[in-house]
């Protein structure tokens, strides 16, 4: 009966369920940060969890074998993984959706930070936005001889998946702070302390180098200890990692411990949905961050290619090295901030300056604003960098 033929296929899709999790985990965690994976991604991904996971082993038989009868029996479990979650492979437009009155939002959004800061009496006003970046560059098009059948590299890469930038924009002085870096690794295990003494940057690891709960807290208290005895006020977007009653008590818990020494910080959200109107990063920092770090990663490759480089030769780009294009970026920045001042600026231009009252500047932002041109920042600034 069709009946039965419709059960017996909900039954072949409840199989490996521990697979079936991290596959929904993985999807439904990646699209609420405003990252949605790429199905190539998550092959990739389930693949090298694969190899870790002893209860996989019946599953790992079937489709992690690397044959290409085993491909294509991945490529049919997590179609059908993915369908059975309510997604599906689409093409990429933007993953948050503009609200139709952005600009009513918007204002109320900026008066209600401005006001909060105001009332909190901040000394420091800050500013955070994610951003992510490969380790190599993605090459769909490449320069290669007219008639010339085979275009490609021959290179091998050695791929990571790449690792979170958290830029931190002091508005008073307009600098960026430090960057703080999350690489794949594990949490609080020994690469983690490792790099604990290490000061030109703040490094974590986390197994998917994504920013989470634990992550944001030791970033809190970072801050604090940066400003200690002022009262900071911290913008940063909405995310469920760091935007839930948990981490309202964990908050609570840094400000009692910091007491004494009169620090404490008040932290406020950009509204879902509004990053492309008034979040400082978004307006100041992503672009030039990201043109700088790519033209790093650039020369390096340039100077691999005109050394001893073989044709197969695998090129390696280190933690330490990525660290190094991303700390060179980062006092690019405020090497060009003594002129431009460009960072306190867009606090200005995004209405968060909480002793500013005239507003003119955030007002002629929001007139030269229209909803095509937030869609393209939107998804300019949700798209990790593919150096």
């Amino acid at each position: 009966k069709s009946g039965d033929r419709r059960i017996k296929q909900q039954a072949k899709t409840t199989k490996h369920p521990q697979v079936q999790d991290f596959i929904r985990d993985t999807i439904v965690t990646r699209w609420n940060m405003g990252l949605p994976i790429t199905n190539d991604e998550l092959r990739r991904l389930v693949v090298a969890k694969s190899k870790t996971q002893n209860n996989w082993e019946a599953w790992t038989e079937i489709y992690a074998k690397g044959t290409s009868i085993s491909r294509k029996k991945l490529s049919v479990f997590l179609h059908r993984a993915i369908q059975k979650i309510g997604y599906s492979v689409r093409k990429s437009t933007v993953s948050q959706k503009i609200p139709d009155d952005w600009r009513r939002l918007s204002e109320l959004g900026s008066k209600r930070i401005r006001k909060a800061f105001s009332e909190a009496n901040v000394d420091v006003v800050l500013a955070a936005d994610e951003t992510f970046i490969r380790f190599h560059e993605t090459r769909g098009f490449v320069i290669g001889p007219k008639g010339e059948k085979r275009i490609g590299t021959a290179a091998q890469i050695d791929d990571k998946a790449g690792c979170t930038v958290l830029p931190t924009m002091d508005m008073t002085t307009s600098r960026l702070l430090a960057p703080m870096v999350i690489f794949t690794g594990v949490f609080g295990a020994t690469l983690m302390k490792k790099w604990q003494s290490y000061s030109d940057s703040l490094v974590m690891f986390t197994k998917n180098h994504w920013m989470t709960a634990e992550t944001f807290i030791l970033y809190v208290g970072w801050l604090m200890d940066h400003f200690k005895g002022k009262r900071i006020g911290l913008i940063i977007d909405y995310a469920p990692s760091h935007c839930n009653a948990e981490m309202d008590k964990w908050i609570e818990k840094l400000n009692e411990e910091h007491a004494v020494s009169g620090t404490k910080i008040f932290i406020e959200w950009i509204d879902k949905g509004l990053t492309s109107v008034y979040q400082p990063g978004d307006i100041a920092i992503n672009k030039p961050l990201k043109d700088r770090i790519r033209e790093s990663y650039h020369q390096h490759i340039s100077a691999i290619a005109h050394g001893n480089f073989q044709a197969g030769q695998k090129i390696k780009i280190s933690r330490e090295t990525l660290l190094g294009f991303i700390e060179k970026a980062f006092a690019s920045i405020n090497q060009e901030q003594k002129r431009s001042k460009s960072i306190y600026k867009s606090f200005r231009m995004c209405g968060l300056n909480p002793w500013d009252d005239k507003l003119e500047h955030f007002t002629a932002h929001l007139d030269s604003l229209e909803q095509n041109k937030l869609y393209a920042t939107l998804l300019k600034n949700q798209e990790a960098l593919q150096l």
